[in-house]
């Protein structure tokens, strides 16, 4: 699906020399940032939930290793379709730290538009909550993946029910 990135060395000397591109990666500033500033509060998400720079990087570590134990590799396409929730946040970072693509989906789009995102994308991983805002996502999704020719995983994250995440295969 993703071709090869080609940069006109030319351009990007001119970039660099103009101050435009560095040297450091996402997870280069991301490092320094939780090294700078691991205790300052980081994000506190639209059901008040709050996380310093450490809980993140710490949570984003562990996501990041157990996709790596599900087999997601550097460039593979991770979807999820979140509301504004802590967790979106720790999946960006886990995909960052592990070079994977995140592929973030809008709550308002309806099972086609999810199903041909995923197609397009060849995402190998799909993540969403249980229930939110009266749509049933894990019978949205449950619908949709016999479509879906890449997607190995599903993951449902479940706010309702304490510490329960579902993974489906």
């Amino acid at each position: 699906m993703l071709g090869e990135v080609k940069i006109n060395d030319n351009q990007k000397k001119i970039y660099e020399e103009m101050g435009y591109w560095g040297k450091k990666t996402l997870i280069d500033y991301w490092n320094e940032c939780v090294k700078k500033h691991g205790n300052r509060e980081y994000i506190v998400d639209d059901i008040g939930n709050r996380y310093t720079y450490k809980e993140v990087d710490e949570k984003a570590g562990a996501i990041a290793s157990y996709f790596v134990e599900i087999g997601i590799k550097p460039l593979d396409i991770v979807s999820f379709q979140l509301p504004v929730w802590s967790e979106f946040i720790f999946l960006t970072v886990a995909c960052i730290k592990l070079g994977a693509i995140i592929n973030p989906i809008g709550m308002c789009y309806n099972p086609e538009e999810v199903s041909k995102l995923l197609n397009q994308t060849e995402s190998k991983l799909y993540i969403c909550p249980t229930l939110y805002h009266n749509t049933n996502y894990e019978e949205v999704i449950s619908s949709i993946k016999k479509n879906v020719k890449k997607l190995k995983t599903i993951i449902l994250v479940d706010k309702l029910k304490e510490k329960k995440v579902t993974i489906m295969f």
